[in-house]
C-alpha cells in the first residue's frame, strides 16, 4: 500500500444536534434558492497580498532576489467592494471608502439591496443571506433585514 501526503480537510465544527437542520437547509429545492440573495465584501490589493508569505532558504540567503518579493512604496493601494449575487445573476457592485463598520454596512444595504433585488428580478420577495461578521449581526442590521424594503 502506498501512502500519499494530503492537506488536512476542514469540516463543520457543529454539534450533532445542529447537523440535521443545517443539512435540511442546504437541501432546499431549487425554487427556494432562486429567491435567495447572497452578499459579501472583498478587498483587492493593487500589488500582492497582505498575508504572510513564507520562503524556505539556506542561512544567509534570505536577501537573495529569488527569496524576496518586490514592493511598491505605500503598498500600492487597495479597494474594498461589496456585492450581491443570486441564482439569476449578480447585483450591484459597491465600492467602499475606508473600513467597513456597522453603519457603513447598513448604508450599503439601504442604498443598494432593493435596487439589486429588482435588477435580479426578485422584487421584494427574497431571502437575504449574509455572513456572520459582527457588523452583519448587530441589532440594527437584524432589524433592517426584518423590515420590508418597500414603503408601500
Amino acid at each position: 500500500m502506498v501512502l500519499k501526503a494530503n492537506d488536512r480537510r476542514t469540516s463543520c465544527p457543529c454539534h450533532e444536534e445542529f447537523r440535521g437542520p443545517r443539512s435540511d437547509y442546504v437541501r432546499q429545492p431549487q425554487q427556494f434558492w432562486n429567491e435567495v440573495i447572497f452578499s459579501d465584501e472583498s478587498k483587492f490589493n493593487i500589488f500582492g497580498s497582505d498575508g504572510r508569505r513564507m520562503v524556505w532558504c539556506k542561512p544567509n540567503t534570505s536577501h537573495h532576489p529569488k527569496h524576496t518579493i518586490p514592493t511598491v512604496k505605500n503598498g500600492g493601494g487597495s479597494v474594498m467592494v461589496w456585492g450581491y449575487m443570486a441564482a439569476s445573476g449578480v447585483g450591484k457592485l459597491v465600492f467602499i471608502d475606508g473600513l467597513m463598520h456597522k453603519m457603513a454596512y447598513l448604508n450599503v444595504l439601504q442604498n443598494n439591496l432593493k435596487e439589486s433585488a429588482d435588477k435580479l428580478g426578485l422584487g421584494s420577495n427574497f431571502l437575504f443571506q449574509q455572513d456572520n461578521e459582527p457588523k452583519c449581526t448587530g441589532f440594527g442590521c437584524k432589524r433592517m433585514a426584518a423590515l420590508p424594503l418597500s414603503v408601500d
